[in-house]
């Protein structure tokens, strides 16, 4: 005879309804994490196209970019930090950069931590069900009558204990799988908007390099 699984899920006791909020939770948060991390709004292509184009062309505008950037995502948002300290000195300019795209960093691993936690959570919260259910299996069986069988009583107290270790394990195995498939798409996608600001710091610093130093009255170089 088959086993039900239905059946058992319901067997595992009390310690069955943290795992399967837990479960609630990690599905939330995937779901959550698979909308929010996708590479179109975290780096819009029009931005992406327009950044590329003029350090290429070295014809980036700060003052028109910033209109196109309205800071609705993570680049933007980076691309209006660091233009907006256009004219200052590079170092200055650099440290806006790294201190907004680290936030926009912690913005986006928020959510994933979640997952790490029910990773974490889920299978202690197996663990402790099956070991209370021991328990209670033993004990059980201690009550038993001379004339009852303690080894069947006793295995299936036991078989049932484990249900909320399967439980809490299929609940963490693939939490751990989608935090760090989320955890790499963060690293790529940040890598890809560092390199692409790093690319229009560099632009902004060669145009200023290029402007002619003020002339004085006097036709000399102040």
């Amino acid at each position: 005879m088959g086993i039900d699984f239905f059946d058992l899920l319901v067997r595992g006791g009390v310690f069955m309804i943290p795992i399967g909020l837990m479960s609630l939770l990690v599905a939330t948060f995937v779901f959550d994490r698979w909308i929010g991390l996708r590479r179109g709004k975290l780096m819009p292509r029009r931005i992406v196209n327009l950044l590329r184009g003029a350090c290429k062309l070295g014809t980036l505008d700060p003052a028109e970019t910033l209109k196109l950037c309205p800071g609705e995502s993570a680049l933007e948002r980076v691309v209006r930090a660091t233009l907006n300290r256009a004219g200052r000195p590079k170092s200055e300019i650099q440290g806006a950069l790294s201190d907004t795209l680290q936030r926009e960093v912690d913005r986006a691993y928020a959510n994933v931590r979640w997952l790490n936690l029910g990773a974490g959570i889920a299978p202690l919260l197996g663990l402790l069900g099956t070991v209370w259910g021991l328990i209670r299996a033993f004990h059980d069986t201690t009550k038993l009558t001379a004339g009852q069988n303690r080894a069947d009583f006793l295995a299936v107290g036991i078989y049932e204990a484990l249900v909320t270790t399967l439980a809490g394990l299929m609940v963490a195995i693939p939490a751990a799988i989608a935090s760090h498939y989320f955890e790499g798409r963060i690293t790529r996608i940040f890598g890809d908007i560092d390199e692409l600001t790093g690319q229009m710091v560099d632009n902004i610093e060669s145009q200023s390099n290029t402007i002619p130093p003020p002339i004085s009255a006097k036709g000399r170089v102040s």
